[in-house]
């Protein structure tokens, strides 16, 4: 097979991993702080809305909506639903799980509120960029240990783990199939932690101009202790180079100390 030259990755405009799926889930208040934090108990049954293939932007590029003044970020991890499921029990549930992936659940937090339901706030032209990898399960390690950070003009304005959803991704997948068959390619986006500009003080909401971010997915690992699990981070591409293994990793400190080729794989360590 021929090859030609690499293009470099600020000369193209990615799309999203996932550019037409049947379905676009997302579950909202899934992380107990971020119920907390809006005042309201995490649901015991999972809440879920729709977004629709339009929310879907290359490139994560967004033109905010003119007609709102209150856009809000929330960073999520979002999983792909890879084989038909109906009905599937929760111990099963990662068998039908292709790949996880990051989203950005933006909102309209002025048009979410205007009615009893929040759809007229998520469904704006461009409101879930995501990608702009998907990353396989035996890549992405335990779906309870998945990290996500988001970070706005340099500033950490959210950070947790899929270790403190309220309603675990097994458990999703098993709720939502018992209500409708997930279909190959169907994306289900998990919820969105402590830390959204809605209830800042003062508050923070996203400027009306173009929206503008990497979506750097890095992956990092230790080789020399398999203890270590894999964890995603997006941090508008400006992850630091080095970072602390997972605590799993016993006896020694370990950090991350080189770029993997890939675009989308950082791979460590250097034990020290």
């Amino acid at each position: 097979m021929e090859t030609g030259a690499a293009t470099p990755l600020a000369d193209v405009s990615l799309l999203p991993p996932i550019p037409d799926p049947g379905k676009l889930i997302c579950i909202g208040l899934n992380y107990l702080s971020h119920a907390e934090e809006g005042g309201v108990e995490a649901p015991e049954t999972p809440t879920f809305f729709a977004k629709f293939t339009n929310a879907l932007v290359p490139g994560w590029t967004v033109a905010l909506p003119a007609y709102s003044q209150k856009v809000d970020y929330e960073a999520e991890v979002a999983f792909v639903i890879g084989r038909r499921a109906k009905d599937v029990p929760e111990e099963r549930a990662l068998e039908y799980i292709a790949g996880y992936t990051l989203l950005n659940d933006l909102s309209a937090r002025d048009y979410q509120f205007m009615t009893p339901q929040w759809m007229p706030g998520k469904v704006f032209d461009g409101s879930a960029p995501c990608g702009p990898a998907l990353v396989t399960p035996d890549e992405g390690g335990a779906h309870d240990a998945i990290e996500i950070t988001l970070t706005l003009n340099g500033e950490v304005m959210q950070s947790a783990s899929t270790e403190d959803l309220f309603h675990s991704i097994p458990a999703l997948v098993a709720h939502l199939s018992m209500l409708m068959t997930l279909e190959p390619g169907d994306i289900v986006s998990t919820g969105t932690p402590a830390g959204v500009g809605s209830v800042r003080q003062p508050r923070v909401w996203l400027k009306r101009h173009r929206l503008r971010g990497s979506g750097r997915l890095a992956l990092r690992r230790c080789r020399r202790h398999p203890s270590c699990r894999w964890t995603k981070n997006c941090g508008a591409g400006r992850q630091s180079a080095a970072r602390p293994c997972s605590t799993a990793c016993r006896g020694s400190s370990s950090r991350c100390s080189r770029r993997s080729a890939s675009a989308s794989r950082r791979s460590c360590c250097q034990t020290r």
